[in-house]
């Protein structure tokens, strides 16, 4: 092998191992999403075992289902 390969072959590692990286980065910059907040009834009061529903936007998909605590949280 000349050195023409193995550079070519150093500079085809280095673009890999940088892709890597930036998708690496990418998913730990994304990091963990969380909703909150509190679900009252009409006069402000919290609301004890209301189900809340995460789903996608069209409705065909739920993430996930949780009840709310005494506090409606």
């Amino acid at each position: 092998m000349n050195q023409y390969t193995y550079s070519s072959m150093f500079i085809k590692s280095l673009q890999i191992g940088l892709m890597g990286f930036l998708l690496c980065a990418a998913t730990v910059w994304a990091g963990p999403a969380s909703i909150q907040g509190m679900v009252k009834d009409a006069k402000g009061k919290p609301i004890k075992g209301a189900d809340v529903r995460i789903e996608s936007k069209d409705g065909k998909q739920v993430f996930n289902t949780v009840k709310t605590d005494a506090q409606g949280r």
